[in-house]
């Protein structure tokens, strides 16, 4: 499996019961781009939509993990994107390598999400943390 982001434009009831176009993006895992699609179309009966409820994008994610958080501070969490190096020595040269990797985190800043990744390091491993960045996915759903 491998995750996919898909941007979807829906109409939406706001607070003072206006219907207004909303743009969302969200993380699927599949195994084609037309399995997330339909994963999305599945998942729209989960969403507030008020009318047009359409894909407007899709691309394969860099992750190549999840990882949820399972505490609750009673604001949504959001989902940040982990980018990390994992070392290695080139035994032929004995010059340091490094493998850029991607993770997925669910958490609700900056350092929980930083936290969270730290503690699912694979054991043994060398690793680098590149950066942690905010991303504009506002749901995940593993199929």
């Amino acid at each position: 499996m491998r995750y996919f982001e898909v941007k979807v434009r829906y109409d939406r009831k706001n607070e003072n019961g206006a219907i207004k176009p909303v743009t969302e993006t969200y993380a699927l895992s599949a195994q084609t781009f037309t399995d997330a699609e339909a994963a999305m179309h599945d998942m729209s009966s989960e969403l507030p939509v008020e009318g047009n409820f359409e894909v407007i994008g899709e691309k394969i994610a860099n992750y190549e993990r999840f990882l949820p958080t399972f505490t609750h501070e009673g604001d949504e969490p959001r989902f940040y994107e982990v980018k990390y190096a994992l070392i290695c020595i080139d035994e032929r040269t004995a010059k340091e390598i490094k493998d850029i990797h991607y993770v997925l985190v669910e958490a609700f800043t900056v350092e929980a999400a930083t936290s969270l990744f730290l503690k699912n390091v694979f054991a043994g491993e060398q690793v680098e943390l590149v950066s942690v960045k905010k991303t504009p996915i506002v749901g995940v759903r593993m199929l």
